[in-house]
């Protein structure tokens, strides 16, 4: 039989490899949050990014001290910033099902979120997206001028609020330095683009 002191040292290393198997298991384990995130899709704006939801394409982007869009009565009203409006032309095309609730934000280099509040009634974030069918339009975000930073586009599949696995288009935009522009950013209504005008190769 093994004496007390045997046993004691067997009972010790027992205890540190359990604790060292436990620490082990705890690096393979997946926060709850991150569990529910959206899933991203990374891409840059020079070439389409396809999620399993949709696939969207940025064309062109804009900054500027000032927006133009639709008023009252078929009128237009210019609408000044408060810091520097950012409009980002994009085409959406949804893969299998119709996408109602397409949350766009805009995130810096340091990871401030900016979120598109769908305060224009011309936004693509007002529109509806049928399967197979690319709409064209654009995205507006308002930004504090000294916090624009090499954004990247975050467009996610939401049903309402709920965006927990929801498919992530996550577009770099290059914008390096963009310096904001006088002229107003003319927001137009959303389009259908069929055929060659939704070409991705334009």
């Amino acid at each position: 039989m093994s004496s007390p002191a045997v046993r004691r040292l067997w009972t010790i290393l027992a205890s540190v490899v359990l604790v060292v198997v436990i620490v082990a298991l705890q690096r393979f384990v997946v926060p709850e949050q991150d569990q529910l995130d959206p899933i991203p899709t990374s891409g840059t704006a020079d070439a389409a990014v396809a999620t399993d939801d949709f696939t969207a394409e940025v064309v062109e982007s804009g900054v500027s001290t000032a927006l133009e869009a639709a008023g009252t009565e078929g009128t237009t009203e210019q609408v000044e910033a408060n810091g520097v409006w950012v409009a980002v032309w994009v085409r959406v095309t949804a893969e299998h099902t119709t996408i109602d609730a397409m949350h766009a934000e805009l995130r810096m280099d340091d990871g401030t979120i900016y979120s598109e509040r769908g305060w224009f009634t011309d936004s693509l974030a007002r529109a509806d997206f049928s399967p197979g069918i690319t709409v064209y339009g654009a995205f507006v975000f308002e930004v504090p001028q000294d916090r624009l930073d090499r954004p990247a586009l975050l467009l996610t599949n939401a049903t309402g609020l709920d965006r927990r696995l929801g498919a992530q288009a996550d577009i770099d935009l290059a914008l390096t330095d963009p310096a904001p522009s006088d002229e107003p950013i003319a927001l137009l209504p959303p389009e259908v683009q069929m055929g060659d005008s939704a070409d991705a190769s334009e």
